[in-house]
């Protein structure tokens, strides 16, 4: 099975809509228009404008003749020849599939009406850390994402956000994002141990004693990102910060599941704390 991709730090409509963004202080509402790949199911709904600047993505996209715009609606997997030429590159390496890693991180950030939205100068993707967290079906206990809760009507398959140490560290080996902590990228549980390569599309794993979960869908790297001090700083000019930003996209979405995992809760839920085990099932 075949998949398309794309990178986002190619795309000339994300420089367009950044270079607006990037014209005063404040980072704006540069959230507004951008959409998920969920949100559509078929060709014509992309070109009815129910995704104006996704439409435009793929229509710059179909337009090079890197392929059909619908196989991008069917599939986000890379192929296995795409992960295992970059396994033979020593770029990325997927485990024992019976391997087993650790909760090193859980977060969540409850809403406030003052910083919850995109648009807020408060805004920031990162949430507060804590020894444990409860999870259910529904999500994270005291958890909020905007775009979740508003968009896809607190859709149960992205009840939990899952990041691995060996992402974070990849990003602090470029000097310009050495800044970057734990929970800048908005996860709920941080894994350690284990490659992002090592979770799957419909596979389960088990999280601490009673957790069960399954991977839904790779986390697309979304523009609020570039909020993030490391990125939109003042001492930067609007055209660089603007570079920075689209680099950085660019950076996490070149392979699936560097930007993180979405996954549903299976069993009825339960807590899960630091140093609880990560198995799959």
């Amino acid at each position: 099975m075949t998949a398309t991709r794309f990178h986002v730090s190619n795309l000339v409509f994300l420089q367009a809509v950044l270079a607006a963004a990037f014209t005063a202080p404040e980072f704006p509402k540069i959230h507004k228009g951008m959409c998920d790949i969920k949100d559509f199911s078929s060709h014509e709904q992309i070109h009815n404008g129910k995704c104006p600047i996704r439409k435009k993505t793929l229509e710059l996209y179909d337009s090079q003749g890197k392929g059909d715009i619908n196989d991008m609606n069917k599939n986000e997997l890379n192929t296995n020849a795409d992960l295992q030429h970059r396994n033979m590159q020593g770029e990325y390496f997927v485990e024992d599939e019976s391997a087993a890693g650790k909760i090193v991180r859980c977060a969540a950030r409850s809403f406030d009406k003052e910083s919850s939205q995109p648009s807020s100068r408060q805004y920031t993707t990162r949430k507060k850390d804590f020894p444990l967290i409860h999870i259910t079906p529904a999500g994270v206990t005291g958890d909020y994402n905007h775009y979740r809760s508003t968009a896809l009507n607190s859709t149960p398959d992205r009840a939990v956000s899952i990041v691995t140490t060996d992402v974070m560290e990849k990003i602090r080996e470029n000097k310009e994002y050495a800044e970057i902590e734990s929970g800048d990228l908005g996860e709920n549980i941080l894994v350690e141990g284990l490659p992002f390569t090592f979770f799957k599309i419909g596979e389960r794993y088990k999280f601490g004693d009673k957790l069960l979960v399954e991977i839904t869908e790779r986390i697309e790297p979304c523009a609020n990102l570039c909020k993030l001090r490391f990125i939109n700083k003042d001492s930067l000019a609007p055209r660089d910060r603007m570079k920075k930003c689209i680099d950085f996209l660019g950076s996490l979405d070149d392979v699936d599941g560097k930007r993180g995992w979405y996954a549903k809760v299976l069993s009825d839920g339960g807590v899960v704390k630091i140093g609880d085990e990560v198995t799959p099932v």
